[in-house]
């Protein structure tokens, strides 16, 4: 699960190729959905008989990264919800922790208590989009103690 430089989890997934076709058609910014606004009727049946676009498509899926802008916010759903800025791909498990302000060494463990995946790194998708950013909580946390220590006072 490490890559070349000793990372865990920085392996980037292996999208099929209609996948990789679709995500070619997503500009920096866009989503699936902007896809599906900007195509007419009969590119977006074309492109769905190719199985490059599904056939539903949600607003929150496939958003390809502007590089050097916040990004959106990350959810347990992930696995296939940002994409790389300027790779045709989603982004790896360390990629979204780094978002998410989870150092390189944190090692991600266990699986899901409610409903197990065929693929482990959904598991690791799922635990840092449903956590609460390790920097949020460590400021949380002083602030909490500020207000803690005026209350004693």
């Amino acid at each position: 699960v490490n890559d070349q430089k000793g990372l865990t989890y920085h392996i980037p997934p292996n999208h099929r190729k209609n996948t990789l076709e679709r995500f070619k058609l997503i500009n920096p910014g866009e989503g699936l959905k902007d896809l599906f606004m900007k195509l007419s009727k009969e590119q977006i049946i074309e492109l769905q008989k190719r199985k490059i676009l599904p056939k539903r498509w949600y607003i929150q899926r496939n958003r390809r990264l502007v590089k050097d802008k916040p990004s959106p916010t990350v959810t347990s759903h992930c696995i296939d919800e940002l994409l790389h800025p300027e790779q045709h791909r989603s982004l790896t498990v360390r990629e979204v922790a780094r978002l998410q302000s989870f150092p390189d060494a944190y090692d991600f463990k266990g699986g899901p208590i409610i409903c197990p995946h065929i693929y482990e790194t959904q598991d690791k998708y799922e635990q840092i989009g449903d956590a609460v950013p390790p920097l949020l909580a460590y400021y949380w946390g002083l602030t909490i103690k500020k207000l803690w220590r005026k209350i004693k006072e």
